[in-house]
């Protein structure tokens, strides 16, 4: 039969020293542990910071998914314009990710901004098809109240909501250090190079891999509630269509014109939106594109020529009105 040995008071007065130290190493370090961790995220967030363009006033912001991370040349549009420009875009954002990010914004810098630039295309209304966890790139930014209480609302792991909420470092993922890192960089370059094959497009437009254009009531309603935000705010929304491929677009012709009506129409009821259709004229230029929905270097130039120049007058009107 096992035998157990009861300590003795003597044995206990021996072991708490010892007890002591260890409890003392440990709280150290969890201290230096707590401590490198916020080192390297206020590190990681002030990279980020400057990729985005949160670190300063802007007087333009432009806000989308991968359309605009692609399709618009941060630097290069600074340098027509000669104002600062602001590239909030978060791969994979959908209508509610968006109106979070462009209050977040307006929270941070809430004077200065003329204009929004909200990248649209036919699929702006569909809610299948993009990342189902884009949420997540807005994990930077849990310590403002209103994107923690946005994440907490769409967070479909409480765990990683509340590890999140104590540290830093889960916050970022590869994309995310990618960015921070490029932040620091000042490297805002696309790097897709080559143009698409036609030839190769099953891959795209195969059975199955279709993105069908879809009208969600739920991102028409976010829609329209960033319209309104933006608005009341004082600011100009320009609506640009940074196009896609003519090949994907005629897949589905009649649901496609819907989608043009329907940002055709937010434009003519409303004096401060402005629809800018680049994919009138650049969707049947295949040379300008890395996928179906994506512009090349060549591409994003020639969307950024085109939207500088529609934003120049607009800008010199405003600054005629403030005087």
């Amino acid at each position: 039969m096992q035998k157990f040995d009861i300590p003795l008071a003597e044995d206990l007065k021996t072991q708490a020293p010892l007890l002591r130290r260890f409890l003392a190493k440990a709280f150290l370090l969890l201290a230096l542990f707590l401590g490198f961790d916020r080192l390297l995220g206020w590190v990681l967030r002030a990279g980020l910071e400057r990729y985005y363009g949160l670190n300063a006033p802007a007087a333009v912001l432009c806000v989308g998914h991968s359309h605009t991370v692609l399709g618009i040349d941060k630097v290069m549009l600074e340098q027509k314009l000669g104002i600062p420009i602001a590239k909030f875009s978060v791969e994979g954002a959908n209508t509610a990710d968006r109106l979070m990010m462009i209050r977040y914004f307006f929270c941070r810098h809430p004077h200065g901004v003329r204009a929004v630039v909200y990248d649209v295309d036919a699929h702006t209304f569909t809610q299948s098809g993009l990342s189902s966890s884009s949420y997540q790139l807005l994990f930077p930014f849990i310590d403002d109240p209103e994107v923690r209480a946005y994440l907490k609302q769409n967070c479909s792991c409480s765990s990683q909501y509340l590890v999140c909420r104590l540290l830093c470092s889960p916050r970022y993922n590869e994309l995310l250090l990618s960015f921070a890192a490029r932040g620091y960089l000042k490297n805002w370059s696309n790097f897709k190079q080559g143009s698409i094959d036609p030839r190769r497009l099953d891959q795209f437009l195969g059975p199955g891999r279709l993105r069908r254009i879809e009208f969600d009531s739920d991102n028409l309603q976010q829609f329209a509630n960033t319209l309104n935000f933006v608005r009341d705010h004082g600011c100009t929304m320009f609506l640009a269509y940074i196009p896609t491929l003519d090949l994907l677009n005629d897949t589905e012709p009649k649901k496609f014109a819907r989608a043009m009506k329907i940002l055709s129409q937010c434009a003519a009821t409303n004096s401060q939106v402005v629809f800018l259709d680049y994919n009138k004229e650049l969707q049947a230029r295949h040379e300008l594109f890395y996928d179906p929905i994506h512009m090349n270097r060549q591409g994003q130039q020639e969307v950024t020529e085109r939207l500088a120049a529609d934003l120049k007058p607009f800008l010199r009107s405003r600054e005629l009105t403030s005087k």
